[in-house]
């Protein structure tokens, strides 16, 4: 999936920089998923809920609340913000106010590169609304394409996001599952093998990847 306007939890990781870890980890998930609907998502992250047009994700032991708004037949996920509450449903209506305030499309100005946050924030809305419509013409088809392209390749550059590494992310799904180094006895075959892996004094086998794949429903590229 395009996961875009990284700016906001950037800021978040410059507050807290115990972020990095937990945000990078959920990034490369989402990265590399192909969800079509919110049971897609909580296939993965079973506690992930929906405040419309919101989509909530806990990350850091729970502690953190992930904020973003998913377009799944784009296969799009804009982030909003991060917090260290749980969301209030007065925050989210107030975000859902200002998202209906969203500047309208400058459709006859030709998208060019992006050279300043001011313009790359100004291309997110634009894809947001053109996104959120239930029926586009194909001029806007291309149109989204293009912004998608402009804005990754800015923000890849400016607000790049470290790659987790594989057993990073298999504690980052453990967590969201609430599960211990034992319940992935089935995956690894014995709880030894399966703190080995964890501690690092076995590799992962392919056999591993294809089990945590399936037992977690996310793409195998998420473990290198």
């Amino acid at each position: 999936m395009h996961v875009i306007s990284k700016r906001a939890w950037r800021r978040a990781v410059a507050a807290d920089p115990s972020l990095e870890g937990p945000i990078s980890e959920w990034y490369k998930v989402a990265r590399n998923a192909a969800w079509q609907s919110l049971i897609d998502a909580r296939k993965v992250y079973p506690h992930a809920d929906f405040v419309d047009p919101y989509t909530v994700f806990n990350i850091k032991g729970s502690s953190y609340r992930l904020i973003v708004r998913i377009e799944y037949r784009w296969q799009m996920i804009f982030v909003k913000f991060t917090n260290a509450r749980r969301v209030q449903q007065g925050s989210m209506e107030k975000m859902s106010g200002a998202a209906v305030n969203y500047g309208k499309l400058l459709s006859r100005t030709k998208p060019e590169v992006v050279r300043n946050d001011g313009q790359n924030r100004l291309y997110i809305r634009q894809l947001e609304e053109l996104t959120s419509q239930k029926r586009v013409t194909a001029a806007e088809e291309k149109l989204i394409a293009l912004l998608t392209v402009l804005v990754e390749e800015y923000e890849e550059k400016h607000y790049p996001v470290p790659d987790a590494a594989p057993l990073d992310v298999i504690r980052h799904l453990m967590d969201a599952h609430n599960l211990r180094q034992k319940d992935l006895a089935d995956v690894f075959g014995t709880e030894s093998i399966v703190s080995d892996v964890l501690n690092g004094r076995r590799d992962l086998a392919k056999e591993h990847i294809r089990r945590l794949s399936a037992r977690f429903h996310v793409s195998p590229s998420v473990f290198f």
